[in-house]
């Protein structure tokens, strides 16, 4: 059988190596499950002890779409193939997640500085909010001040439209 290549990680949208393990571990038992479909479907079926014969069922369902057996040999090495890829894509990824040694004090230490740069960048999206909020204020109470100021133009133009026409 063929080495197979060396495969670079390949980082979801968010980067997050549980997800990716979760993703290629759905990603495997596809590849198994839709593996035995096949297999199961066109590859012919043989008597493998004569105390156990096969069903009717199985026979008619796969001889409409049997293959030969050189495909078949051919389809099996790449099903292998693809499933020897995707487990060690997942042994990649299992490589890098942390390994669960740390001490008590070494996890508590890092929800600590965890903790502090939670705490600092809600700070920073409240100042941020509370400048947000106070821009939106000006910027109302501007509006208000043109607005106003429009309609004073307005009826100034109107009465002097009014007190030049005979």
């Amino acid at each position: 059988m063929t080495s197979t290549p060396q495969v670079p990680l390949q980082l979801t949208s968010d980067g997050d190596p549980l997800t990716q393990l979760e993703d290629g571990l759905d990603l495997l038992i596809k590849i198994m499950a839709a593996s035995i479909s096949y297999l199961t479907t066109r590859a012919s079926h043989v008597t493998i002890h004569p105390d156990i014969p096969i069903s009717a069922k199985e026979s008619t369902r796969a001889s409409n779409q049997l293959v030969e057996p050189q495909e078949m040999a051919a389809a099996i090495d790449e099903l292998v193939g693809d499933l020897i890829l995707k487990s060690k894509q997942i042994e990649a990824i299992i490589a890098t997640l942390p390994s669960g040694l740390q001490s008590e004090q070494e996890q508590r230490k890092e929800l600590s500085a965890l903790d502090d740069r939670i705490r600092a960048a809600n700070a920073d999206f409240r100042s941020t909010l509370d400048d947000a909020q106070q821009l939106q204020t000006q910027l109302n109470s501007l509006l208000r001040s043109v607005q106003d100021q429009q309609q004073r133009t307005r009826l100034h133009l109107h009465r002097t439209l009014l007190a030049t026409t005979p």
